[in-house]
């Protein structure tokens, strides 16, 4: 009923936008409210600055619910979210918004005491797991890109604890460090955040995946319509821009810890040189 709810109120305000305004867009964030830290909501904002010729009407969902109000909706857009070629078919991608060190595997403290040291820096997702009988936590909502979404999938159900919803990531993250479950696979900024609220004294183990991309980003997608494409085009231009200026690097080195600041750098000099 909540769903229904909500799709009524948006294809509400999606008329009454349209008739005062053919330049409104609704666009999702999966945030459960504004009230966001990290780089993208800097980047966002600074967007809805430069583009005044439309009207950005937010609305905070997950993941899945997002993609799924919008599959009823004419047009509409979502912040914050990783490339995938399922998504590709219907949405218009812009150029990146923001970018993340890769994803890598972390253990429990607990799972770290089964198993040695000398496995290497990289692993196979499922072998591993299977080996070493791991339950890994899996975000239903998350993507980490097609191939390491794939693998996700291979996992047996014995070695997978699927959780879902808007807050299903912290959530996660707090299951990891509390050793209710053996694995999850994060982003290393935000592993990082976690680790230093909750168990700064402690170093958790890490690996790298097998086909996880060193880093990752995230981008605007737009329902693909008759505008997708040329509100896609001025993003880009701004974005564009934007990754010339002071400003986009700022927004992202502030939120990366001393330890992790010499591997961004890295990144981010890959990161212009492509862009």
């Amino acid at each position: 009923m909540p769903n229904v709810v909500l799709l009524i109120l948006l294809c509400s305000m999606a008329s009454s936008y349209a008739a005062e305004n053919d330049q409104s867009i609704i666009i999702f964030s999966s945030s459960a409210s504004d009230q966001q830290t990290g780089p993208e909501p800097l980047v966002f904002n600074f967007l809805v600055e430069q583009l005044e010729d439309y009207h950005f009407q937010q609305v905070h969902a997950g993941v899945d619910r997002s993609l799924q109000m919008l599959s009823n909706l004419t047009e509409g857009c979502i912040r914050n979210v990783v490339k995938n070629p399922q998504r590709e078919l219907f949405f218009d991608y812009s150029l990146p918004e923001t970018l993340f060190l890769g994803v890598k595997a972390y253990l429990s403290p607990r799972a770290a005491q089964f198993i040695a040291a000398d496995e290497g820096n990289t692993i196979d997702l499922v072998a591993f797991a299977q080996r070493h009988k791991l339950v890994v936590g899996i975000d239903k909502e998350r993507s980490y890109g097609a191939l390491i979404d794939g693998e996700l999938a291979k996992l047996p159900d014995v070695n997978k604890y699927v959780k879902e919803g808007i807050e299903s990531e912290e959530r996660m993250a707090g299951m990891l460090l509390a050793n209710r479950i053996d694995m999850w696979l994060e982003y290393q900024t935000v592993m990082d955040n976690y680790q230093q609220q909750h168990l700064p004294n402690t170093r958790l183990r890490n690996y790298y995946v097998e086909g996880a991309a060193r880093f990752i980003y995230s981008h605007i997608a737009c329902k693909k319509s008759a505008n997708s494409a040329a509100l896609i085009n001025k993003i880009n231009q701004q974005l564009a821009l934007l990754y010339q200026d002071d400003i986009y690097y700022q927004a992202h080195i502030q939120f990366i810890s001393d330890k992790l600041k010499n591997s961004f750098n890295e990144v981010f000099k890959l990161f212009l040189a492509e862009h």
